[in-house]
């Protein structure tokens, strides 16, 4: 993500948020959250220097050395979830009942209580006796609980290795395998605006508002500050990735195979920014402010750049990518799909097997 000027001037599409230093002990657990406002965080592990004695108040022995996949010790380990599984992690209806922590325990969580297949495709209605079954009941639940139960993404932050970016609005927790010490930076990135209006619609289920960045909390909301360091940038990139891809005059027949990578590289990128960009001309206003003039010519913007016949080459690379690409985003229909699907989280099925899917089907047919 290009450095953003944010409000100062017109910049790329990250725009800085936070950098901070952490210092974690070995056994730390980061139970299941979000990230703060829908943004990016990109994270490394500083190096470990072996040749160092324990910490004198160390409480244990330090842990065996668990190494990564470039064989370099392991900090941290991040468990993600999918976002359609949400609420197989946090239960957000108990928490606002309770204002206590009600989530997923990794592991500790008896397979009596996963609910069978038949249950799954029903919508829930509150209340279960799977509790009081047998575990060797329990077992049966679990031949056929690959078709529904959610996925775990498991990513390690090596000490001195690859650097770690974590995607916005991915429920996770934090594991600390050793004492380290991990620098994190975070950007919103003004091409997936869509992830900060779905934090948005997330926190608002919440019983008490977390505490948002600056510029979510400020910026967007200000007629001058969203025109210079949300709609300027996001303009700009999609003129110049647009401009890039008409420049592709050649047929498909004709591209070579880096041209072809090339042109649909760029295509994805402006079907993303025109994505994002719908989101401030879309949003509620209160959260993204736009006077009636930079409402305008951004529609406009939108409008000349998601335009996928170049008037002179239709049937141009650059063209083509284009159609191909704007006929592939469904970030859109699965935004809608997820927001819907909280509508259904607590005892209204959203866990229902196919749930999401159909939700994605009616929104990609307008429904």
């Amino acid at each position: 993500l290009p450095a953003q000027g944010a409000s100062r001037g017109v910049g790329g599409v990250g725009v800085p948020l936070d950098t901070a230093t952490r210092i974690s002990a070995a056994g730390a657990l980061t139970w299941w959250h979000l990230d703060d406002c829908g943004e990016f965080v990109f994270q490394v592990g500083l190096p470990l220097d072996s040749s160092l004695p324990q910490r004198p108040n160390a409480k244990r022995e330090p842990p065996r050395l668990l190494l990564g996949p470039t064989g370099k010790p392991v900090v941290k380990l991040f468990v993600f979830a999918e976002k359609k599984d949400y609420e197989w992690i946090a239960q957000d209806g108990a928490m606002n009942v309770s204002s206590k922590q009600s989530a997923l325990d990794l592991f500790d969580t008896p397979a009596r209580f996963v609910p069978s297949e038949r249950e799954m495709r029903e919508a829930s209605r509150g209340g279960t006796s799977i509790g009081a079954e047998t575990d060797e009941a329990s077992k049966d639940r679990l031949k056929t609980a690959g078709s529904f139960l959610p996925t775990f993404w498991v990513a390690p932050l090596e000490a001195g290795g690859p650097p770690l970016l974590s995607p916005p609005n991915v429920i996770h927790c934090v594991i600390t395998a050793r004492d380290c010490v991990m620098v994190e930076a975070r950007r919103v990135s003004l091409a997936f605006l869509d992830e900060v209006e779905y934090f948005r619609k997330r926190a608002a289920r919440w019983c008490e508002p977390p505490v948002q960045y600056r510029f979510v909390r400020e910026d967007l909301v200000d007629l001058e500050k969203c025109r210079v360091g949300a709609a300027m940038p996001l303009a700009k990139h999609m003129r110049d990735t647009h401009r890039r891809l008409t420049a592709f005059e050649t047929t498909k027949e004709e591209a070579t195979t880096d041209e072809t990578k090339d042109a649909s590289a760029l295509a994805k990128t402006l079907a993303r920014l025109t994505n994002s960009a719908r989101v401030l001309l879309d949003g509620d206003p209160t959260a993204y402010a736009l006077d009636f003039e930079t409402r305008a010519w951004l529609k406009r913007e939108v409008e000349e750049c998601s335009n996928t016949s170049n008037s002179l080459h239709p049937s141009s690379l650059g063209s083509v990518a284009l159609r191909d690409a704007f006929a592939a985003e469904e970030r859109a229909t699965h935004l809608k799909a997820l927001v819907d699907l909280m509508s259904l989280e607590g005892a209204r099925g959203a866990h229902r097997i196919g749930a999401f899917d159909a939700r994605v089907r009616a929104a990609r047919d307008g429904g």
